[in-house]
């Protein structure tokens, strides 16, 4: 008997938890709706190593942003293969429409962050942010399944959360462009 009861216990802590973090989770996607992002002024990008620019980036009709910094496992957090078949996707469906993707790295090693774009052969351009100004800039949340945003063109968060990795949020991401901004 003594098991059951803490078994049920056991069932109640955990569904209790759960319903917390969705609270806060619903709590963080209402807090960033529509909160504009802001760049660094002096943003360097690099694609494998060499420095690049990304023609009409602050013009473009939709931004995907995504924030990733260099706690834990930086191959695990960065997903690139599945990044690589998320933008395949927005390239093919985007039509008319201006999406570009903005990822920002906030690590100090650098020459680590070359090689695991190498070896995933991800050929976009990327922001190694070395002081942490764009997180200063916008103080994104700790969980870092809320650091990734579908912005408008002027800079304001339509979607918050990883498209990569959470197909309903890739779902919404992808109808969000197609549909001109209406996720129906």
């Amino acid at each position: 008997m003594k098991d059951i009861i803490l078994l049920i216990i056991f069932v109640l802590c955990i569904s209790a938890c759960n319903n917390l973090r969705s609270g806060k989770n619903s709590q963080l996607v209402v807090e960033w709706n529509n909160k504009e992002i802001r760049f660094p002024q002096h943003s360097v990008f690099t694609m494998q190593g060499k420095d690049t620019v990304i023609p009409d980036f602050f013009s473009a009709q939709y931004k995907i942003i995504s924030y990733i910094d260099s706690v834990g496992c930086i191959s695990c957090k960065l997903k690139l293969k599945e990044w690589n078949e998320f933008i395949k996707e927005v390239e093919r469906l985007k039509r008319d429409k201006d999406v570009v993707f903005y990822f920002c790295f906030a690590m100090q090693n650098q020459h680590l962050l070359e090689l695991i774009l190498r070896r995933y052969h991800f050929d976009y351009p990327v922001y190694v942010d070395r002081a942490k100004e764009f997180n200063e800039l916008n103080n994104f949340p700790d969980n870092m399944n809320f650091r990734t945003f579908l912005v408008d063109k002027d800079n304001r968060i339509l979607i918050c959360g990883n498209p990569v990795g959470n197909e309903k949020i890739k779902d919404l991401y992808l109808k969000m462009i197609v549909n001109n901004g209406n996720a129906k």
